[in-house]
C-alpha cells in the first residue's frame, strides 16, 4: 500500500538490502535503541550531536527515513520484530481484566510458543543465536520473547556495559552467528551519564523532572510547561548519545574482530517518545509520530556506499530481510525492507494504554481506546475505537497538527475503508476482546513496575 519511491531503486540495487542469496552464511546483529525516536536523531535533521556512531553508520548503509514501529510501546513491537506480524496477527498487547476489587485494568499477556521467531528460524538454519537486552521488563522470560535464542541475557547496565558483554560472546563462536542487543540508556529512568564530544549544555540530573511533565502534561494538554519539556527533552538526548555510544562501541568491536564488513547488521528503535507532544509524556498512549517513527539503518554484507528508502516500511519487515541475507526461506513472512510491491499495508496499532492512565480517574476515557494508523503516500490515517479518527498529510504537517478528515472527506473515507479491510483481513479471532483476562503474575508485575509501567 506504500507509495513507491523510485529514486532508491537504483541506489539499492548497487549495494542497499541486496535480495540475492549469500554465497557463504553471513552473520547477523540486530540492534535496537530503546525508546530512540526518529526526529531527535542526527541522520533525520536533528540539531543536536545526538548520534554521532548510527549518522556514520549511515553514510555506508541503506538509511530508511520513514520506517514506522508497529506499536508506540516494547512488547508488541519487538514480537512483531521478531514474527514479521503486526500485533492484530500476534495478539501479544494490553488486554482489560478485573482486579480483586471488580476494578477493569489493564494486564499483557505473552508471545504462544506456537509462533515462530527468526531466532527460531536462525537456529533451524544452523546459527548460533545470542540475546543481550538491557529491557528487563517486558522482554522478561515470562513473555516468551527467548525462543530460538541459546543464550539469553537480561541485566539493567549501560549500553556500552551491555555491548562489551555481548562482543565476548561473539568472540567465542565458530559458525554464522545471530545477536540481538537492546539498549536502553533513552529509556526513563534515562542514562545521565556524561559522554566526551556531545550535549555541550548542561544536563540536569534531577530524576523527577520526567515525572513532573508527565503530571502537569497531562493534566494540562494544552498548556505545555516549555522550559519543564526542554530540561527533560536535554534529558532524554543525553540518553539517546549513551545508546549511540553503545552501537558505536558494538561496531568497534566487530571491526576488531574483523567481522563487521562480512556481517549484515540493523540498527533501529522500537518506539520513540512524547515529551509534551500532543498533550503526551512517554510512550504506549497513542500512535502519533514521536512514537512511531523511528531510526532504521541497515548495512548489509560488504556494503561500503550509501543508499536511501523514502517510503513508509515496517519493522515487521526486520524477518524476512534477515532471513534473505541468512540464505533461508521468507514464506509467509512480509515482503523485505527493500522491496516496496504496493501491496503490504503499512500499520501501527495501540491498544489502551498503560495501566496506570487507563485506570487514573483524572482523565477518564482518554485512555481506553484502541487506535491503528495506516500510512498510504503522504497520509496517514488513524482510526480510533472512540471515533475520533484522524487524517494527517506528513509531508505538509509532520507534527500532525491539523487533521484532514473533514477537508478532505474523498481521501479520509478511502483510507478509512482501507484500513477496515486490512483490520479484518488480519487480525486473529482470539485477539478479540472477548472477555476479561487474567492479572500478570507477580514476579513480571515487579519488573515492570522497577521501570516505571506499572
Amino acid at each position: 500500500m506504500g507509495q513507491v519511491a523510485a529514486t532508491t531503486a537504483a541506489a539499492l540495487a548497487g549495494g542497499g538490502c541486496s535480495s540475492t542469496a549469500p554465497v557463504k552464511p553471513v552473520s547477523v546483529v540486530l540492534v535496537v535503541l530503546d525508546t530512540v525516536r526518529a526526529r531527535n536523531c542526527g541522520a533525520w535533521g536533528y540539531h543536536r550531536n545526538t548520534t554521532p556512531h548510527l549518522d556514520t553508520l549511515a553514510t555506508e548503509s541503506t538509511l530508511f527515513t520513514q520506517a514506522v514501529s508497529p506499536a508506540p510501546w516494547t512488547l508488541p513491537t519487538h514480537v512483531s520484530m521478531f514474527t514479521g506480524q503486526y500485533t492484530m496477527e500476534h495478539g501479544v498487547r494490553g488486554y482489560v481484566y478485573r482486579d480483586e476489587a471488580g476494578k477493569r485494568r489493564i494486564r499483557e499477556n505473552a508471545l504462544a510458543d506456537e509462533k515462530v521467531t527468526i531466532a527460531e528460524h536462525l537456529q533451524i538454519g544452523g546459527y548460533a543465536t545470542a540475546a543481550f537486552s538491557a529491557n528487563t521488563g517486558y522482554l522478561a522470560p515470562y513473555f516468551n520473547l527467548a525462543q530460538g535464542f541459546e543464550s539469553y541475557h537480561l541485566e539493567r547496565i549501560p549500553g556500552v556495559d551491555l555491548a562489551t558483554k555481548a562482543l565476548g560472546w561473539v568472540r567465542e563462536q565458530t559458525k554464522p552467528s545471530f545477536l540481538f542487543c537492546n539498549f536502553m540508556d533513552a529509556h526513563r529512568p534515562y542514562n545521565l551519564s556524561a559522554l566526551p564530544d556531545t550535549l555541550p549544555e548542561a544536563v540536569s540530573e534531577d530524576a523527577l523532572l520526567l515525572d513532573q511533565l508527565r503530571e502537569k502534561t497531562l493534566a494540562h494538554p494544552d498548556s505545555l510547561d516549555i522550559d519543564l519539556a526542554a530540561k527533560v527533552t536535554l534529558q532524554y538526548d543525553r540518553g539517546i548519545g549513551n545508546a549511540d555510544a553503545a552501537l558505536g562501541h558494538l561496531i568497534s568491536g566487530l571491526k576488531a574482530m574483523e567481522i563487521y564488513d562480512d556481517t549484515l547488521l540493523i540498527v533501529c528503535a522500537d518506539h520513540g517518545e512524547y515529551l509534551g507532544e500532543h498533550g503526551l509524556v512517554e510512550h504506549s498512549k497513542d500512535v502519533f509520530q514521536e512514537t512511531v517513527h523511528v531510526p532504521l539503518v541497515v548495512k548489509a554484507p560488504s556494503q561500503s556506499s550509501p543508499a536511501r528508502v523514502d517510503w513508509p516500511v515496517s519493522l515487521t519487515q526486520v524477518p524476512s530481510t534477515i532471513l534473505s541475507h541468512a540464505g533461508l526461506s521468507t514464506k509467509g513472512l512480509p515482503p523485505k525492507l527493500d522491496q516496496n510491491t504496493g501491496a503490504y499495508p503499512i500499520l501501527s496499532e495501540n491498544y489502551y494504554s498503560r495501566d496506570w492512565d487507563y485506570t487514573d480517574p483524572r482523565w477518564p476515557g482518554r485512555f481506553k481506546r484502541v487506535r491503528t494508523a495506516l500510512y498510504e503516500g503522504p497520509w496517514k490515517y488513524i482510526h480510533s475505537s472512540d471515533g475520533d479518527d484522524g487524517l494527517f498529510n506528513l509531508a505538509e504537517d509532520p507534527q500532525e497538527q491539523r487533521n484532514r478528515r473533514e477537508n478532505e472527506k474523498a481521501t479520509y473515507q478511502a483510507l478509512r475503508d482501507q484500513c477496515l479491510a486490512v483490520m479484518e483481513e488480519l487480525r486473529a479471532p482470539a485477539n478479540s476482546d472477548g472477555g476479561d483476562a487474567a492479572p500478570l503474575p507477580g514476579a513480571a508485575q515487579e519488573e515492570l513496575k522497577a521501570l516505571g509501567y506499572l
